[in-house]
């Protein structure tokens, strides 16, 4: 009796020191998260013409540590609280993505976009031939553009699902294996791609190229944003990487690069959506982002690629 007392106690110990150890680790990167965002935005906004908007590029920033805070706040309480989270990011995704069906068969009308809360990001020309376009309902090019539409919006929904159950299978996965870290690893790589690439493109985008990195897709992507971006977050998952993950420098360098890559495939599939359907904005639910699903457009290409790395390795 008395040695199983002790075993019990024990393991009791070695639990409560796991959690202290795991809450200290994740508010040691909430603040490294936080402060490295503090100091991109502090180096850009040093740098920033004066004919941009200071407040605008506020409310970005708000956004992201508000997102940031949430999912290290998930993690933080576990892998329950962190299950619930990924749902419920699933329902808000699936909530903003139906409501581009608003925009019925007979015109696009900016009065009915702004009523569901959702930003027009067509000028009056492009609107105007939209419009003109929808009510030529006999044309290829009319249903051609339909069809397009209708596939992506699709090809997004089948995106968000598959980020989701890979979500919540690697959350799983991490929780029986006690790496749960690794998610931790993850959350800072693919959020602070959309950090950097953000703010090297604005401070050195057109620098090296002229051409944009998809002008028809989404306008204020630059090639120096994806590249300079993605190479920075590698740079600084290294020492991340070394605290929180097993693997080498070398690892965690190249999850990081696929991790950038990935990212730039989900944020121009959603950016693509966006355009066929002539909005700016998801949604209206993060002040000066959009909906849920303009901040976690990264995240879906990137967590099921995660997943298939962590199984492959």
């Amino acid at each position: 009796m008395l040695i199983t007392a002790l075993i019990t106690r024990k393991n009791k110990n070695n639990s409560t020191e796991q959690l202290m150890n795991l809450a200290e680790t994740t508010f040691i990167c909430t603040l490294i998260s936080l402060a490295m965002v503090a100091f991109l935005l502090f180096i850009y906004l040093n740098k920033v013409k004066p004919s941009d908007t200071k407040k605008h590029i506020k409310q970005v920033a708000g956004s992201w540590v508000w997102m940031l805070s949430l999912l290290f706040g998930a993690y933080a309480f576990g892998e329950l609280a962190t299950a619930i989270l990924i749902i419920l990011i699933a329902i808000k995704g699936l909530h903003e993505i139906s409501r581009l069906f608003i925009l019925k068969s007979n015109g696009i009308k900016s009065e009915t976009i702004q009523s569901a809360g959702i930003k027009n990001t067509l000028d009056s020309s492009n609107n105007s031939k939209l419009t003109n376009l929808t009510n030529t309902k006999d044309t290829t090019t009319y249903k051609h553009h339909q069809n397009l539409s209708i596939g992506l919006s699709l090809g997004l929904i089948a995106s968000l699902m598959l980020m989701a159950a890979s979500w919540l299978e690697l959350n799983q996965l991490l929780s029986q294996h006690q790496q749960r870290s690794l998610m931790l690893f993850m959350i800072f790589v693919i959020q602070f791609n959309d950090v950097n690439q953000y703010i090297a493109g604005k401070l050195l985008g057109h620098k090296l190229f002229q051409r944009k990195l998809a002008p028809t897709i989404s306008p204020n992507k630059t090639i120096e944003g994806a590249i300079f971006g993605t190479l920075t977050t590698a740079i600084l998952a290294l020492p991340i990487g070394f605290a929180l993950t097993d693997f080498s420098p070398i690892v965690c360098f190249i999850i990081s690069v696929a991790m950038g890559l990935c990212g730039i495939i989900g944020d121009l599939l959603q950016s693509a959506v966006k355009r066929v359907h002539g909005i700016k904005d998801m949604g209206t639910w993060i002040k000066g982002h959009g909906g849920i699903m303009d901040r976690i457009d990264s995240l879906l290409i990137a967590v099921p690629v995660f997943l298939a790395i962590y199984w492959f390795l």
